[in-house]
């Protein structure tokens, strides 16, 4: 019995410690696991998902904001544009650009031809009765030589004055009134028609009593094919 005892006694004694060292340890195991979960966070940090959508949805309001104020700008010219337009009694299917330098210039393509027209604005009279001016035709196909016609305009017809051939080192030669005829015919299937003259002046008057009115045309044009482009 004594014996008994005393061996009960020691395991008695050991119990409290052994609890002690358990608790010691959870605490322990408690404590890596409490870092490991803060080491994570600061890691991999909660990810804010309503910024970046807010951040798009401001972008896309600005984009459509732009769209909207260019759109309106668009329209504001073209109704500018359509109140300053002078409609020119021009029966030509040319573009018009003006060289300022006192001379238009009609241009127009054709069959792979440019054909161009100039004209001196100081030879166009305001006069029915002389309504005759004097202008240049110019044909080129690609880089070889072209031809130059020296024309007049008249009341209902055009007359070819001289026709010559540009980069043509051969000596000059003479043009008889029957070819002149069928060179006639060929500028007539390029627009330059004898009965279209009369047109063609109002046309050039026309430009040239509204010259500013046609500038500032042109000028919002441009303003609004700039802001056309993206």
């Amino acid at each position: 019995m004594a014996f008994a005892s005393i061996l009960r006694k020691p395991a008695n004694s050991l119990a409290p410690h052994a609890i002690r060292l358990a608790r010691i340890q959870r605490n322990y195991h408690s404590c890596i696991v409490t870092r490991l979960n803060h080491s994570s966070q600061y890691q991999n940090p909660a990810v804010n998902t309503f910024y970046p959508n807010t951040h798009r949805s401001s972008a896309a309001t600005k984009f459509r904001k732009a769209n909207d104020a260019d759109e309106s700008l668009l329209r504001h010219l073209e109704s500018i544009i359509q109140g300053y337009q002078v409609e020119a009694a021009c029966g030509f299917p040319f573009k018009m650009e003006d060289k300022k330098c006192g001379k238009i210039t009609l241009t127009r393509e054709y069959n792979g031809e440019l054909i161009k027209i100039d004209v001196d604005m100081k030879n166009l009279k305001d006069i029915e009765e002389d309504s005759s001016f004097p202008f240049v035709v110019s044909i080129t196909k690609g880089d070889g030589p072209w031809l130059e016609f020296l024309c007049t305009a008249m009341a209902d017809k055009i007359v070819i004055d001289d026709l010559n051939v540009k980069d043509y080192d051969k000596p000059e030669f003479y043009i008889s009134e029957s070819s002149k005829e069928c060179f006639l015919k060929y500028l007539e299937t390029r627009g330059i028609e004898a009965g279209t003259t009369n047109s063609f002046h109002k046309c050039m008057m026309s430009y040239k009593g509204n010259r500013d009115k046609f500038n500032h045309i042109r000028y919002l044009k441009t303003l609004k094919e700039f802001v056309e482009k993206w």
